[in-house]
């Protein structure tokens, strides 16, 4: 079964839960955002979420993805609606 994080494309909002090597016990970190390359061998994604106004990229390796999913796109806050 191929896994749903090779489906991506660019430009898709995603959530990418990941294992953090070098743990003793399994730990994990999500990562939202935006998709900028699907490679063999896992993603980079550019963070867009609350909390992370810098958007760096980030490498997941494709043998670290637990889960993965595509959601909706940001909600416009009220105060930049305005």
């Amino acid at each position: 079964m191929t896994p749903a994080w090779r489906s991506f494309l660019p430009g898709d909002r995603v959530v990418v839960r990941q294992r953090v090597a070098g743990e003793p016990e399994p730990k994990y970190s999500d990562v939202i955002g935006i998709v900028v390359n699907v490679g063999a061998d896992g993603l980079m994604v550019r963070r867009d979420a609350a909390g992370y106004p810098d958007q760096r990229e980030v490498s997941v390796a494709g043998t670290d993805i637990v889960a993965a999913k595509n959601i909706p796109p940001r909600p416009v806050s009220r105060r930049s609606a305005k």
